[in-house]
């Protein structure tokens, strides 16, 4: 055997050593701080649940509702999480997380509607925007105050009853179909049953 055949079979062993130990501690990252992540992403939206829904959250209790969400997500594909705000043993508000396309990719969106169906409050908690434009949706409490009082029942449109942001077009149409998606899955939670 040469000494280039050598040089490579040595090189190749290296190398599958190196990745292995590379692949195995990346596996081993992963398995020690998933279970932190998602803490920490649940309590990020637990901390948006209590921002969209004001004053429906004091005194309440707020928790993560799989089966709400497995009803919405039948007929809304871009709902990712349902929460119920409690009071007294009835829910007062949800907190319905959706994903809505941007322009710079995936937009999470909470939003928060009260027991009757009406938006009481709108967050984007996570945007990949173009700074300086698309991100100007997520910055404007203006046009986040369209959807306040909005149920089933209205367009919730960009054009029809809502105005989009200049210079924002696609990314106010994605925070609507956001809003529109989070009402859509209440109402499928509402005629699922799932109604406190």
């Amino acid at each position: 055997m040469n000494s280039i055949a050598k040089k490579i079979i040595t090189y190749a062993i290296t190398l599958t050593a190196v990745t292995s130990i590379a692949s195995g501690s990346l596996a081993y990252t992963y398995s020690i701080t998933k279970d932190r992540i998602e803490k920490m992403k649940i309590a990020e939206q637990v901390n948006a649940v209590k921002e969209v829904c004001n004053g429906e959250t004091e005194g309440s209790n707020i928790s993560k509702d799989d089966g709400a969400l497995k009803i919405a997500s039948k007929y809304e594909e871009e709902a990712k999480a349902v929460y119920r705000v409690n009071r007294d043993g009835k829910t007062v508000a949800y907190g319905i997380l959706v994903t809505s396309r941007g322009y710079g990719g995936p937009m999470n969106i909470m939003v928060g509607i009260d027991a009757q169906g009406k938006v009481i409050g709108v967050k984007v908690i996570e945007q990949k925007e173009t700074p300086g434009l698309g991100d100007k949706v997520t910055a404007s409490n203006e046009f986040l105050k369209q959807f306040l009082g909005k149920s089933v029942d209205d367009a919730v449109e960009v054009k029809k009853d809502i105005q989009a942001v200049s210079g924002a077009t696609i990314s106010s149409k994605a925070v609507t179909r956001g809003v529109r998606s989070a009402l859509n899955a209440f109402k499928a939670i509402k005629k699922g049953g799932q109604d406190g």
